[in-house]
């Protein structure tokens, strides 16, 4: 998938059954990085997914702009 640079992806969780609720956002903007130097925004979605996953939170759909979902 290709994304402009800078471009903001969100997505929340929550935790019904103790009323817990997560919002997540980021964007990533490279510069003249090299193609093996490139970090995608869905290798942080899933970075992110399993961070929380090790916390006890469900998995986080990412959204951009277009309300496209990224993972």
């Amino acid at each position: 998938m290709e994304t402009a640079d800078g471009t903001q992806f969100s997505g929340s969780a929550s935790i019904g059954d103790i009323d817990a609720m997560m919002d997540i956002s980021f964007s990533i903007k490279m510069e003249n990085a090299p193609a093996a130097k490139q970090i995608s925004p869905l290798e942080i979605a899933e970075a992110l997914n399993k961070i929380g996953a090790s916390r006890g939170w469900p998995r986080v759909t990412f959204y951009y702009q277009t309300s496209a979902a990224l993972n």
